[in-house]
C-alpha cells in the first residue's frame, strides 16, 4: 500500500517529468475535493520549489469560499503568490455567440436562450441543444437533472422550504419568506441561511432573489399544481394576517383562486 506520501511524490515526479518547463495544473470543482485530496494539492505546490514553476488553477464556486472548502483548498488560496479570479456571468453577446456557434436555431430563438441563460454557458448550450433536437418548452432533463444535484446536499426540510420560497415570482422580502413557508422566525431564517449558503438564493439588498430564474423554474414544475396554489393561498392568509401591502396580498390570492389547469 503507498503511502501518502509515495504518491505525492509519484505525482510530482508525472507532473515534472517534461523537465524544466513550467507546468500547469488546473482542478475542476475544487470546492468538491476531499480533505486528503486537497491535503495532495497543497504538498505539491508546497514542494514545488525546488523543481520546474508549477501553477495550479482551482475552479470553484464562490458560494462555497465561506464555509465549505476543504482546508488544503483554503490554504491554497491563502498561500502568498496566490490570486483569487471571481468570474461573474457571461455577456449576452457572448451567449448569444456560443448558441449559434453550438446549434442550428432561429434568431429569435437564440435571443431567447440567451435571455433564459443569464450569463451561464452551461444553461445556455443545454438549452439550444434540446431546441435544436426538437424538445418541447419544458427544461431539458440533463439541466434539471444538474440543478437536483446542485442541491441534494440538501436535507428534505431545507430542500422543500426552498422550493415553497420558487413559487414567489419577484423578489422576496422577510414577510414573504415568512408567510410562504408558515415557519418560526428563527426557522425560517435558518431556511434563509442554508440556502443563501448552497447558493441557491443571493442577497439583493434587502430582499432575497434566486441567483438563477432556471432553478427556481425547475422547482416551481417540480410541484405539483394543487401544492402550488395551496401555497399561494396559505401564504396570502398570512400576509393579510400580519397586515402586508394589499398589492402583495392580492397577488398571492388571485393566482391561488386560479383553476390547478391554469397555473
Amino acid at each position: 500500500v503507498l503511502t501518502r506520501h509515495q504518491v505525492i511524490a509519484a505525482l510530482r515526479r508525472l507532473l515534472t517529468a517534461s523537465g524544466t518547463a513550467p507546468v500547469l495544473l488546473v482542478v475542476e470543482d475544487a470546492h468538491l475535493a476531499d480533505e486528503a485530496g486537497a491535503d495532495v494539492l497543497h504538498q505539491l505546490v508546497a514542494g514545488s520549489a525546488s523543481g520546474p514553476p508549477l501553477l495550479v488553477v482551482l475552479a470553484l464556486r464562490s458560494e462555497w469560499m465561506r464555509t465549505s472548502l476543504p482546508n488544503g483548498v483554503r490554504e491554497l488560496l491563502r498561500a502568498e503568490g496566490a490570486v483569487t479570479l471571481t468570474l461573474g456571468p457571461l455577456e449576452d453577446d457572448a451567449v448569444a455567440t456560443l448558441v449559434a456557434q453550438a446549434a442550428a436555431v432561429a434568431p429569435a430563438d437564440v435571443e431567447r436562450i440567451t435571455a433564459a441563460a443569464e450569463g451561464s454557458p452551461f444553461f445556455a448550450l443545454e438549452l439550444a441543444q434540446a431546441l435544436a433536437e426538437g424538445a418541447s418548452g419544458a427544461l431539458p432533463r440533463t439541466v434539471r437533472e444538474a440543478i437536483r444535484e446542485r442541491f441534494a446536499a440538501l436535507d428534505a426540510p431545507t430542500l422543500d422550504g426552498l422550493s415553497v420560497l420558487a413559487v414567489a415570482e419577484d423578489d422576496l422580502d422577510l414577510a414573504s419568506v415568512l408567510a410562504l413557508t408558515g415557519r418560526p422566525e428563527a426557522e425560517a431564517f435558518a431556511l434563509l441561511d442554508a440556502v443563501l449558503e448552497a447558493g441557491a438564493l443571493v442577497v439583493a439588498g434587502a430582499r432575497y432573489r434566486f441567483r438563477h430564474g432556471l432553478v427556481r423554474q425547475a422547482l416551481v414544475d417540480d410541484l405539483a399544481p394543487h401544492r402550488r396554489l395551496q401555497l399561494h393561498r396559505e401564504a396570502a392568509a398570512r400576509l393579510q394576517a400580519s397586515g402586508a401591502r394589499p398589492g402583495l396580498v392580492a397577488h398571492h390570492w388571485l393566482v391561488g383562486e386560479r383553476p390547478a389547469e391554469a397555473a
